[in-house]
């Protein structure tokens, strides 16, 4: 990865520690209150490329109760998924790290992460704020959708990707 004066603007401001890890703050968050268990760290490696990328964000429903049923009912998602895992991994791993180091997740004993402490948010009134609340609802539904979903190797299966 890229030194941060490296880094183009625009991947620097989108794809920084502070929004990656709200974003999977709201999947963890949502993880744990519909499974009262941890997060598989395998699974947070798909929560930015499920949600970052608009046209499978569009996609995310909360009316659809089960991640099956929507791979299913949306297996166009599937086609460049894992390019956009590997390619979000590392800004995956940067905002854990991030996140642990500033408190706001733990490290379950089973080696899943849930939340310990709420992030403050700062509302902006800037032309991305709808898009980033946008991001924050559908990580949400899809930390849902993972408690219920199976094990990681049956997610990964599903989306057609190996961990």
């Amino acid at each position: 990865m890229k030194p941060w004066h490296l880094r183009p603007q625009e991947v620097a401001n989108l794809l920084n520690p502070a929004f990656c890890g709200q974003v999977l703050h709201a999947a963890v968050k949502a993880h744990v209150e519909a499974s009262t268990g941890a997060l598989p760290f395998p699974l947070s490696f798909l929560i930015l490329p499920l949600v970052l990328h608009r046209t499978t964000r569009d996609t995310i429903d909360g009316r659809t109760k089960h991640f099956q049923n929507w791979i299913t009912d949306h297996e166009e998602v599937k086609v460049g998924f894992a390019a956009r895992a590997r390619q979000t991994a590392p800004y995956t791993r940067e905002a854990v790290m991030f996140l642990l180091q500033t408190g706001a997740f733990k490290m379950a004993a089973e080696g899943g992460l849930v939340t310990a402490k709420e992030l403050k948010r700062i509302q902006r009134k800037v032309a991305q704020a709808d898009e980033n609340e946008a991001c924050l609802k559908k990580a949400a539904i899809v930390g849902t959708w993972l408690a219920t979903a199976g094990s990681p190797s049956t997610v990964f299966a599903s989306v057609g990707v190996q961990p």
